[in-house]
């Protein structure tokens, strides 16, 4: 797959990932509160919404091994490090995604069970805290070493790998607390991904970054 083509998916990726982030916020009775949880989940835009989410994660990890196959021989072991853990991580997003799309539904219209939604059971489950701080830690990490290795090399606009590393850190502290510092770290990190698809596309001068 040639950079055309990763720059394409790059930009479909950020483009629905960007859409189902503030569809999350905006369309769905998002309040920041868990109690609030059984009315999104049961929303009727729920499934749709998250869908969006789940169907762009594969189109990002197909962009992302495009674009480093690209460039493997240039990025070192930081570059090589970072992809690796940013695949892992967008794995572990995809999984998340799935259970909150399919079987959160399933418990919010149980009366019995959705205790475990509103009273944040599932968060204070260890094996779901470790999911999550596993999540944060891999795409905060891998895109920190796979930025890093960027600008090292200068293979793309130094403003967008910043904005890259600076949006996956802080969204993945954010993770853990919700709310919209997440939503604006999550833009500026798909706004950096845009950026460099556009880049790829040659519609950016290279002699820009």
């Amino acid at each position: 797959m040639n950079q055309r083509n990763s720059g394409i998916l790059l930009m479909v990726y950020a483009t629905m990932m960007l859409a189902f982030a503030c569809l999350w916020h905006f369309a769905l009775p998002f309040h920041g509160d868990l109690a609030n949880y059984r009315d999104m989940v049961s929303h009727e835009y729920w499934p749709l919404i998250n869908t969006i989410g789940w169907i762009a994660v594969p189109i990002g990890i197909f962009a992302i091994v495009s674009l480093h196959h690209s460039h493997e021989k240039n990025v070192g072991w930081s570059g090589r490090s970072g992809f690796i853990l940013v695949i892992s991580a967008f794995f572990i997003h995809g999984c998340l995604l799935s259970w909150e799309t399919f079987i959160w539904p399933e418990i919010a219209d149980n009366i019995k069970a959705v205790f475990l939604i509103t009273e944040g059971v599932f968060l204070q489950s260890r094996s779901i805290v470790l999911l999550y701080s596993l999540f944060s830690l891999t795409f905060a990490l891998g895109f920190v070493l796979l930025g890093t290795a960027w600008l090292k090399t200068r293979l793309f606009p130094k403003a967008a790998v910043i904005m890259i590393m600076a949006g996956a850190s802080i969204y993945a502290l954010a993770v853990a607390f919700g709310g919209y510092t997440g939503l604006i770290a999550f833009t500026m990190y798909l706004t950096g991904l845009f950026y460099i698809g556009l880049f790829n596309l040659g519609s950016i001068n290279n002699g820009n970054h």
